[in-house]
C-alpha cells in the first residue's frame, strides 16, 4: 500500500511538530479508503470501499490518470495503485503531481472519517487511512505547517506517525560599511546609504505544493527609508527572479511576493533559499543610541498541501544606530561657558571608503565643503547622526574675551580627534557600551568638566551616555592678558631722554667748534 506504516492495533497518535505549542496545536482529518484484513507480514487481504464518497473520488483520479481501466473492485482499485506508486515507505514526501497525492486531495474534499488532535491518541478502525492536516489549524499560525499526506495501515500494534512538514524561515541582516561583512546590527551616519539583505528558506515537503505563495513584508523603523523600488534585487538559489516578483513599497513597509514561488525557477526544492537585497538610507528622524533602529521582517507562505492556508515565520530584525556629539567649549581657568567658538568636523577616520575626509554637516550628514558650527550662549553645540569612526576637529574661531579689551583666548595650538567606539549585543542586538577617545590636544578632553581649577579634569563617567547615544566632548580655550609694564617702560622713557640731550649736546659742540674755526 501507499506509503503505508503498517501496525496491528486501531490505536494511532500523530506526532507534534518540532515547532509545535499548545497555542498553534495541529489538528488532523482522517479519511478511511479501504476495509481490510492486516496480515503478520504487514500485507493486507479482504479489501473493500470504506464508503461511496471514497470510492468514487479515488476512482476518478484512476480514470484520469488511465482511462483505459476497467477493475470493478476495491481490490483491483488498491493493486492499480500499488502498481502506479513504488518505492514508498513512511517517511515519503509525496510529489505534488504523484498519484497519491492526487488521490489525497481527491479524498479530502470528501466527508472527514475521524478528527485527530495532535500528540493524542485515538482508537481507529482497522484499515489503510489517510491522513491530512486540518487547515483550520494552519490558518495564520505562526511557525507551524501541515503534513504532506501520509497513508498508513492501522490495525495491531499502537501506531505512531510523524508529520512530513517543515517551516520556512526568514533572516535578515544589515551589512556593516567597515568590515563588508553581513551581520544584525550596523552603525551608520544619517543620509548614509545601507544595505539589506533577507533571507528565506522554503517548507521541506515543498515537493508536495502545486502552488506555493511566499511573500517577505519589511517593515522599516522610522528612521529608515527605502532608496529605491529599482535598489531591490531577488534571488532564488543565486537566479534573478526580480522581474517576476511583485515589489511594494508604501508607509515605511516594502512587500516582495509571489503567488506561486514554483513558477519563479525551475528546481526549487526543499533547500532552495529566496534572497533579498535593497538599499536604505538613515534619515534625520532616526533614533540616536537607545534600541537604535529596527527593520524587522517576516514572511508569510502556503503552509498546508492542497489547500489555501497560509502560515506566518518568527520575525527577523537587524538594527542599525547612530550617535550624537554634544561639545563643550569652556574657559579652563573658571570653567566659564563660552559662546562664538567655532569649529569644523571632518571624517578623518570614518569606518567606509566613501566616507573618508568628508565634513560633517549641520544636519549630520557628510559633505564636500567645511561647515562651521558655532557654541551658543550656553557655550555648546550638538550634531546627531553620526557613525562610529574618528573625526577631526579643528576650531577656527576663538571666542570673544569678555572684560578688559587687553585680554584675548589663545586659539587651540592644534587640531583634535574623538573616537566613536560603540559595543553591541550580538545576540539582543543591544548597544552595550559607548567608548570615547580624544587625542592630539591637551585642551580637548572626553567628558564634561565642572571643576574650576584651571585644570580640565572630565567628570567620571561621563564620557559617554549609551542609553543616549551621546558622546561628550570639553574644549578649552585659555585666556592671554596683556599686563601694564609700568617700570620697564619708565626706564625706557629715561633712556629716551638720554639719548635726546646726548645728541642735542653733540650737535651744539660741533657749531661751536666750527665757530671758532
Amino acid at each position: 500500500m501507499v506509503g503505508a506504516s503498517t501496525a496491528y492495533a486501531g490505536e494511532v497518535t500523530i506526532s507534534k511538530t518540532a515547532t509545535e505549542t499548545d497555542a498553534n496545536a495541529l489538528s488532523y482529518n482522517a479519511f478511511k479508503l479501504f476495509n481490510a484484513t492486516n496480515n503478520a507480514d504487514g500485507s493486507v487481504s479482504d479489501i473493500t470501499w470504506a464508503n461511496e464518497d471514497v470510492k468514487n473520488a479515488v476512482l476518478g483520479v484512476i480514470t484520469a490518470n488511465d482511462p483505459a481501466y476497467a477493475g470493478t473492485t476495491a481490490q483491483a482499485a488498491a493493486e492499480w495503485i500499488a502498481s502506479k506508486v513504488a518505492g514508498t515507505d513512511s517517511t515519503t514526501i509525496v510529489d505534488a503531481s504523484s498519484i497519491a497525492n492526487q488521490i489525497a486531495v481527491a479524498v479530502s474534499g470528501k466527508a472527514v472519517t475521524e478528527a485527530l488532535d495532535s500528540g493524542k491518541a485515538a482508537a481507529l478502525e482497522s484499515g489503510y487511512w489517510l491522513f491530512v492536516t486540518n487547515s483550520n489549524s494552519t490558518q495564520n499560525v505562526v511557525d507551524n505547517a501541515g503534513t504532506s499526506p501520509i497513508f498508513a495501515v492501522v490495525g495491531g500494534d499502537a501506531l505512531t506517525i510523524t508529520p512530513k512538514t517543515g517551516t520556512p524561515t526568514v533572516d535578515k541582516t544589515i551589512k556593516n560599511d567597515q568590515t563588508g561583512e553581513y551581520g544584525k546590527v550596523a552603525d551608520s551616519q544619517v543620509g548614509q546609504v545601507v544595505e539589506y539583505k533577507l533571507a528565506g528558506t522554503v517548507a521541506s515537503n515543498i515537493a508536495t505544493y502545486s502552488t506555493y505563495s511566499y511573500t517577505f513584508t519589511d517593515e522599516l523603523s522610522a528612521g529608515i527609508e527605502l532608496t529605491s523600488t529599482d535598489d531591490v534585487k531577488v534571488t532564488i538559489d543565486g537566479t534573478d527572479v526580480t522581474a517576476k516578483a511583485a515589489i511594494g513599497y508604501a508607509d515605511n513597509k516594502l512587500t516582495v511576493a509571489f503567488d506561486n514561488l514554483l513558477k519563479a525557477k525551475d528546481g526549487i526544492n526543499a533547500s532552495s533559499k529566496v534572497v533579498v537585497t535593497y538599499k536604505a538610507k538613515l534619515t534625520s528622524a532616526a533614533v540616536i543610541g537607545g534600541a537604535g533602529n529596527p527593520n524587522t521582517v517576516k514572511l508569510e507562505y502556503s503552509n498546508n498541501p492542497g489547500t489555501k492556508s497560509e502560515g506566518i515565520s518568527t520575525p527577523s530584525t537587524a538594527r542599525d544606530y547612530a550617535f550624537k556629539l554634544h561639545l563643550v567649549k569652556s574657559d579652563k581657568a573658571t570653567n566659564q561657558k563660552l559662546a562664538g567658538a567655532k569649529f569644523t568636523i571632518q571624517a578623518t577616520g570614518a569606518d567606509d571608503a566613501g566616507s573618508k575626509d568628508m565634513y560633517v554637516q549641520a544636519d549630520g550628514t557628510l559633505g564636500k565643503d567645511a561647515h562651521e558650527f558655532e557654541t551658543g550662549a550656553d557655550g555648546t553645540f550638538d550634531v546627531a547622526g553620526l557613525d562610529a569612526g574618528t573625526y577631526t576637529v579643528k576650531e577656527v574661531a576663538v571666542p570673544q574675551a569678555a572684560g578688559s579689551p587687553d585680554a584675548a583666548y589663545k586659539p587651540l595650538s592644534s587640531a583634535f580627534t574623538f573616537t566613536i567606539a560603540p559595543e553591541y549585543n550580538a545576540d539582543t542586538q543591544a548597544l552595550t557600551n559607548l567608548g570615547l577617545t580624544v587625542a592630539g590636544n591637551a585642551n580637548a578632553i572626553a567628558g564634561l568638566d565642572t571643576s574650576d581649577n584651571n585644570t580640565l579634569d572630565a567628570d567620571n563617567g561621563s564620557a559617554a551616555n549609551a542609553a543616549d547615544g551621546v558622546v561628550n566632548v570639553t574644549v578649552a580655550n585659555e585666556k592671554a592678558i596683556k599686563l601694564p609694564l609700568t617700570g620697564e617702560q619708565g626706564i625706557a622713557l629715561a633712556m629716551g631722554a638720554g639719548l635726546v640731550i646726548v645728541a642735542v649736546s653733540a650737535v651744539s659742540l660741533s657749531r661751536r667748534r666750527r665757530e671758532e674755526d
